[in-house]
């Protein structure tokens, strides 16, 4: 939104030097949040930041029931005049059945979280959603009031980064399952694990021959969870590196650009970005249809393309021969399967571009002021 040409304050719980001299570069202001004495991070974002004199926002944005809340408070306690954006990126009733050990039943969960996402979009501007999957559950589930306008679909972009890679790495290929794995199940770690077993047998290839790279356990599981990995694979001698999860993008744009493959075959995902910026990067990857990234490709690219990068998620025992063998064939030509990303790169990268997407929520704003 900054290179479109807006005037950008981001306020965050904390900052480092590096994190604002790198959004200064960008054109983008951070502010730190006010704390009070014992407050929560949550709290300190619905005060009144301390913006430059003469800064009145004409825009405040909040994600889900993240920051929300803490952007509904701003609207209606500081900025009056402001058009509040309500993001939505996640469907609780699709997610929280796959979230185990949690306090409470998964139905009365989903149900509270779909609540607070309608109570929140209820006096917002504008429901935005994220992708064809999300924006299909806000125009069905979020819009049960009659004077918000239907909620705007936007994409994220497939503008290529700084960084790509111009072909597979030398030495072993590793693959890369990436995300938050305090939800494995969501993620869909064990299918993905059964998937690169099934891969090296279809290959024939031996254990060490392969590395699967799992970024996003939670701090002090990382050895647990590289067990659960290991015996969900079935090969003891199976090369499985787990890394704690991390807000840093330089590590996780490095993952990405190390894997010879991303694999991101969740049970459910409202869209997916790490697929979109492995995509973006010229990375392999293989998403599932269930993601709102797989409808997006299915929309955008041609078939052929389509079948080599969306497969399916039937939640079957077939899912674990059907997903080895899309990595075996990955696995069996790197250099081809780096040529379909790159053009599948080239071709989203025409059809959504970050320009696109900031031009499209400046313009909701503009409509509803």
């Amino acid at each position: 939104m900054a290179a479109t040409g807006a005037s950008v304050y981001c306020l965050v719980p904390a900052a480092t030097e590096a994190e604002r001299e790198d959004a200064a570069r960008r054109r983008v202001h951070l502010v730190t949040a006010v704390r009070v004495i014992g407050g929560s991070a949550r709290e300190a974002l619905s005060r009144r930041p301390m913006l430059p004199a003469g800064v009145e926002p004409d825009v405040i944005i909040g994600h889900g029931r993240i920051t929300g809340p803490s952007a509904q408070a701003l609207a209606e306690d500081h900025f009056a005049r402001a058009a509040r954006l309500h993001f939505v990126h996640m469907q609780p009733d699709q997610i929280e059945w796959y979230k185990p050990n949690r306090p409470r039943d998964a139905a009365i969960r989903a149900a509270q979280r779909t609540q607070e996402e309608l109570q929140l979009g209820r006096d917002a501007k504008r429901i935005i959603a994220v992708g064809p999957a999300l924006h299909d559950y806000a125009v069905r589930d979020l819009t049960d009031f009659p004077d918000t306008p239907v909620p705007l679909r936007v994409d994220p972009g497939f503008d290529r980064p700084a960084t790509t890679a111009a072909g597979p790495r030398g030495g072993i290929p590793q693959i890369l399952v990436l995300g938050r794995m305090e939800d494995a199940e969501v993620k869909g770690l064990m299918l993905a694990a059964r998937a690169v077993s099934h891969a090296i047998g279809t290959c024939g290839l031996v254990e060490r021959e392969v590395e699967l790279l799992v970024r996003g356990a939670p701090e002090n599981e990382g050895a647990e969870l590289r067990e659960a990995v290991v015996a969900w694979a079935s090969r003891p001698g199976l090369r499985v590196t787990v890394r704690n999860y991390t807000e840093l993008p330089d590590l996780v744009q490095a993952d990405i650009l190390r894997a010879s493959l991303l694999v991101m075959p969740p049970q459910e995902e409202g869209f997916g970005l790490v697929g979109a910026e492995a995509i973006a990067a010229g990375i392999p990857v293989l998403v599932s249809d269930r993601s709102g990234l797989g409808k997006l490709l299915e929309e955008v690219l041609p078939e052929e393309l389509v079948s080599r990068l969306v497969v399916p998620v039937r939640l079957t025992q077939d899912d674990t021969a059907l997903w080895g063998h899309h990595i075996a064939r990955v696995l069996s030509d790197r250099a081809a399967a780096f040529a379909t990303s790159q053009r599948a790169a080239a071709l989203l990268a025409r059809e959504r571009t970050w320009k696109m997407t900031a031009r499209a929520v400046l313009d909701a704003a503009d409509d509803v002021k």
